[in-house]
């Protein structure tokens, strides 16, 4: 989803409609207001801030996830570090993380490169980051009752708030509804 375009009327939709199931993925690419401005965004920072608040008010059960690229031309060490702080602060549990890369003709060809040693390591430290979020966001819900669709044959499914859970003995496209106690790797399960 574009944080540009969410709506009052998909808003509504969120807080009312029980089909919505409560997980956004945004595409973000970074949460430093000069990327953004320099990306041609439509969004800044703080109206992701504030629309994350105003979905988490409408939906206790909801979690994130975002697309990210590291090292877009210009990008300092500081404004890494912004991002890298609002993805922790927002709780940003489902991130797809990118290294820039450069498109012939695109303005930001021609804009000055970072690195691409420097690209990559920052990739890294924010898929960190988001694995760290990811985890903080399983411990939370151990013991708590979820609906899993299982899509797999071996068990593995997700909860309506894309949570990775394997049941034993589960068949795929079941919905179970299942109190995880434990975590295993990354993913939920019980004994």
């Amino acid at each position: 989803i574009d944080a540009a375009e969410l709506d009052d009327k998909l808003l509504k939709l969120i807080k009312n409609e029980a089909r919505i199931m409560p997980h956004f993925h945004f595409s973000l690419q970074s949460l430093d207001d000069m990327i953004l401005k320099r990306m041609k965004r439509r969004h800044n920072v703080e109206q992701i801030k504030k629309l994350f608040n105003l979905i988490r008010s409408i939906s206790d059960r909801v979690t994130f996830g975002a697309d990210f690229i590291c090292g877009f031309p210009t990008e300092t060490d500081e404004m890494f570090l912004n991002t890298c702080k609002l993805v922790e602060e927002l709780e940003i549990s489902h991130l797809h993380v990118f290294p820039y890369s450069a498109k012939a003709g695109t303005p930001a060809a021609k804009m000055p490169q970072v690195q691409l040693e420097k690209r990559r390591k920052r990739a890294k430290i924010l898929r960190e980051i988001g694995n760290k979020n990811y985890q903080n966001l399983l411990r939370k819900q151990i013991n708590k009752k979820h609906k899993v669709l299982i899509e797999t044959t071996d068990g593995f499914g997700k909860t309506e708030n894309n949570i990775k859970v394997k049941i034993a003995n589960a068949k795929k496209g079941e919905v179970i509804e299942v109190i995880p106690n434990y975590i295993e790797s990354d993913y939920l399960t019980r004994n």
